[in-house]
């Protein structure tokens, strides 16, 4: 069909649940026909029907990563 091998990457959950339901009320089937993956890898995800592909993003390594070059660049300026 006209989207053989379309496929969505959305900016976070929210908005690929809201593209999945779009998909259904369309016609779309997600994903025969529509790939479609998720970012914040929310914990419903696995919960949807189907269950949504999402990228995890581990939050509290990049927040302490962050202090840590914060830190540092404060103590030792360029």
């Amino acid at each position: 069909g006209k989207l053989a091998g379309a496929a969505v990457f959305a900016g976070n959950d929210e908005i690929a649940v809201a593209i999945n339901h779009y998909a259904r009320d369309v016609g779309l089937r997600v994903p025969e026909q529509l790939r479609l993956v998720g970012f914040d890898d929310m914990r419903y995800c696995p919960l949807l029907t189907p269950p949504m592909s999402s990228v995890r993003v581990p939050s509290r390594q990049l927040g302490a990563e962050a202090v840590t070059l914060m830190v540092r660049r404060i103590e030792e300026p360029e």
